[in-house]
This record gives structure tokens, sequence and C-alpha cells, in this order.
């Protein structure tokens, strides 16, 4: 075939069309294996539940109430406790204080740094839940404001519901 080729000019840019179909497949492969590496990361939602406060005694109420479903309830006290339990367990089911306080991320805020797997619930005890239920709905979240009922009756069947859709 080279005999047939009568340019210079020719023979050059078939080399670098072989050249560049090359490196493109060796790119094609390199981004397919990184795609099965991220793939293989990202594991699937688990059926447990993440409760993030800031409050023992809260924390302390909310697990008890949690703790009847029969699923694990992971405990975070902290964002940074919360984002390492949300890594190593993609939990079905996150409640998170939306006051986590001085100095922390919003419970609005980690829900988006946690990602849309999980099914979020948003707790306070602020009075204002007409905006912080308009800031939920950005992040498919619900809003349940902390009432002094010990066995908070709504948030177990809420969560309840969402174990429910897995089974």
């Amino acid at each position: 075939m080279i005999d047939a080729c009568s340019s210079a000019e020719m023979l050059v840019g078939v080399a670098a069309l072989v050249a560049s179909t090359s490196r493109m497949a060796t790119v094609a492969d390199h981004a397919m294996e990184l795609l099965r590496h991220d793939r293989a990361a990202v594991q699937p939602l688990e059926r447990r539940i993440l409760i993030v406060h800031d409050s023992p005694g809260v924390m302390l109420v909310l697990a008890a109430a949690l703790d009847h479903l029969g699923v694990p309830v992971d405990r975070a006290h902290s964002v940074v406790e919360a984002r390492v339990m949300a890594r190593r367990h993609r939990p079905l089911v996150a409640v998170l204080d939306y006051d986590l306080g001085p100095g922390q991320p919003s419970g609005i805020a980690l829900a988006r740094e946690i990602g849309r797997g999980p099914h979020v619930v948003i707790v306070t005890g602020h009075a204002d839940l007409d905006r912080l239920v308009a800031l939920a709905r950005d992040i498919r979240a619900e809003v349940l404001p902390l009432a002094l009922d010990i066995d908070h009756p709504a948030l177990v069947e809420l969560v309840r519901g969402y174990l429910a859709e897995t089974q």
C-alpha cells in the first residue's frame, strides 16, 4: 500500500490518522475503566437510618423512637461524623436537624452534600416552618417540627413508609 501512495503528505496524514485513532481507543478504554471504578465505589443505598443532631438528648429520643423499626440506626453528633457515616453506609433515610450548631452548615446544606440518594427528613425546633419547607422543597425533603412527644409518631410513620418502599 505504501508503494501506491504518491505523496509524502498523504503518508503523514494516514500515519496521523492511525495514531489519533489509537489514542482515542486508549482514552476510551481508560474512560470506561474509570467509569467502572466509580460505579463500584458508589455503594447502593442500605436499609439504614442516619440521624444527625447536635443535641445528645434529642439524639437519644429520636434514636429510641426509630430503633423499633428493625434496621440499623447510625447516630452522628456533628457534620464531620455525618459525612463519614453517609459515605461508609449509604443510608436509605437521613433524619437531619436543621440547625446543627454554630459554624456548622444547615441540615439542608448537609442533605445536598449527601446527595439525592436517601430520603431526607429535616427536623427542627424553629418556628419559621414556612421558610424551611420552601428550602426543603428544593432537595425533596420532608420537614417535621420537633414536638415534645417522646415517641415522635409522625417521624416514625414517615420513616416506616420510606423503608416499606424498598421491600
